[in-house]
């Protein structure tokens, strides 16, 4: 029983990740066509992973394991925003 609730598990995790994918698709050209009209080069995070990860990231992009802070490490007014505390 355990054997199937895991199996349907990693199949309900395999569809999200697909359709994250086609969703990811759709705005990275989104983002391509729209960038295109003011600037005839590739927007910073179109370019492929391979220049971004041998160059200079983009302000706010992060590499790296995630990091985990507790909510006082956030400003208040972030929180407020979000509604969460």
């Amino acid at each position: 029983m355990r054997g199937s609730t895991l199996a349907e598990s990693l199949l309900q995790h395999a569809a999200q990740i697909e359709r994250l994918t086609r969703r990811i698709r759709v705005l990275e050209q989104g983002l391509g066509d729209v960038y295109s009209t003011i600037s005839d080069e590739k927007h910073p995070l179109l370019k492929d992973e391979s220049v971004l990860a041998s160059g200079p990231s983009p302000p706010g992009f992060r590499t790296g394991p995630p990091m985990h802070h507790d909510s006082s490490t956030y400003p208040d007014d972030m929180i407020n925003h979000f509604g969460t505390s």
